[in-house]
């Protein structure tokens, strides 16, 4: 069997169903209000994150999940955005948002094996925020595969057009230098994609195309440190209008890797996947390819055919394979809003059914696709799920993505039954699947958050757990 090398790596034996669950101890927590991550593992220990009206705060466990200590980020201002922790090298960095006297700060800070402060807060870029501006999402940032550079950047309109700053930052939180450059065509300050290289090239695209205008595809801009000369590539879709789309760095050939979906007519349905890549080398667009949907493959799903039936995918990630080209995946998603609540799992935001208007997340069907370096399809499949909460932003849905080396292995609950239970779904490199399920004991357990969780190790994953008023984390090693 031919094997696909990823980029992270555990064995999932598929013949090893027993799974080893250790929680840790619950603590108070504020569903609505609070905020927390799984950061990750450090030599021995295994730090989480949990941000409450008493600070916030990184709590280190052991192998076991009981709590060897407990670090309060003192260095915070009280009011805070978008935390983001990296870790590198046995170090951790950690970059977040700050309000202080109506201005927006980007820092970054250094922590060392334990968490403790080594270097910063560094403020990155500021800017002073009005009472109608745009304030919590100003500033994004990325990470390159190697963890040696991070980009901030933002993007806003002038009387010039759309103007993009970026900032690079190495992994021991150096600055690297920045960039200011004006995008005059643009029609839209949201980008569609954002990827940095381990170079520090970084390449934002954004989607006219959604405009209604096929001629313009989408523009993909790079930006490099100590440069204010903006340098556009033009996407053609050849008639086509574009749909989700997303893409990935392919470090090792030089490729900037592009899969999404696409239209023939401006207010059509999905009718196919779009695949190419751009070569760094050769600043060209190569093996660019459109491939149709066929009524088989929409079969294999949930439901029967129609023509609608792409509309509620979005695309959630992509992998590149070692042998060029890439397997994609995509989700269903669509949020309605119900004058009456329903049967469907329960919510931490209220009862459903005392509200006139509810709203209900609703996720299903996980679609997968590889794609060789040619442009030509390898396989296909779905997982079918079909997940409905309400009131809840859908945190408890969705799924967590873990690589195996061999194989990648989609996490998510189950929700037919009246108790949630877990399940693991993987596929192989040949497109073959395979299900387990994790056995949770009783009707004490919590509630699992998977799309939160985090692969730590060659056979560990870290999962949030919620029950009431408190927050856990469950250890599921295979």
């Amino acid at each position: 069997m031919r094997l696909l090398v990823f980029l992270l790596g555990f064995l999932l034996c598929q013949n090893a169903l027993a799974q080893d669950i250790v929680y840790s101890e619950p603590v108070p927590f504020d569903f609505q209000n609070g905020d927390f991550s799984v950061v990750g593992k450090v030599e021995s220990h295994i730090y989480t994150y949990r941000a409450t009206s008493k600070g916030y705060f990184l709590e280190a466990l052991n192998d076991q999940m009981q709590l060897e200590y407990r670090i309060h980020l003192d260095f915070f201002p009280d009011k805070i955005y978008e935390t983001k922790f990296i870790i590198r090298d046995n170090q951790i960095i950690v970059l977040y948002q700050g309000v202080e006297n109506k201005v927006l700060t980007q820092y970054a800070a250094l922590l060392d094996k334990n968490a403790r402060l080594i270097k910063g807060p560094v403020k990155i870029v500021d800017t002073k925020i009005g009472l109608f501006g745009k304030n919590k999402d100003r500033f994004s940032s990325v990470i390159s595969q190697d963890k040696n550079v991070m980009a901030v950047y933002e993007a806003q309109f002038t009387d010039e057009g759309l103007l993009v700053h970026a900032t690079w930052m190495s992994g021991q939180l150096e600055k690297l230098g920045q960039s200011s450059v004006i995008f005059k065509d643009a029609q839209t300050d949201e980008m569609a994609t954002v990827t940095l290289f381990n170079s520090a090239q970084l390449f934002l695209s954004f989607n006219d195309n959604k405009k209604g205008n096929p001629d313009n595809g989408f523009d993909f801009l790079q930006m490099v440190p100590q440069s204010n000369t903006p340098v556009f590539f033009n996407f053609n879709l050849n008639g086509k209008f574009a749909g989700d789309y997303y893409t990935k760095a392919d470090e090792e050939n030089g490729r900037l890797y592009i899969g999404g979906l696409f239209s023939d007519s401006k207010k059509g349905n999905p009718s196919g996947l779009l695949f190419s890549y751009l070569n760094l080398s050769t600043k060209t667009f190569e093996h660019q390819r459109f491939y149709n949907f066929d009524q088989t493959l929409q079969n294999s799903g949930s439901g029967r055919f129609h023509k609608k039936f792409f509309n509620d995918f979005k695309i959630k990630q992509m992998v590149v394979k070692n042998d060029g080209g890439f397997v994609l995946m995509a989700e269903k998603f669509f949020v309605n809003s119900r004058l009456q609540g329903g049967g469907g799992f329960n919510s931490y935001y209220g009862n459903p059914m005392m509200s006139r208007s509810t709203r209900e997340y609703n996720y299903g069907d996980i679609f997968i696709i590889s794609i060789n370096s040619e442009g030509q399809k390898d396989w296909h499949q779905f997982i079918q799920k079909d997940q409905v909460t309400y009131e809840d932003g859908g945190v408890f849905s969705s799924f967590g993505l873990f690589n195996t080396g061999s194989e990648l292995a989609f996490l998510y609950n189950d929700f037919r039954n009246r108790a949630a239970s877990i399940v693991v779904s993987t596929i192989n490199g040949d497109g073959k699947t395979d299900q387990m399920v994790i056995n949770t004991v009783g009707n004490r357990e919590p509630n699992w958050l998977p799309r939160s969780s985090q692969q730590i190790s060659n056979k560990t994953i870290i999962v949030p757990c919620i029950k009431g008023s408190k927050i856990n984390f469950a250890k599921v090693s295979f």
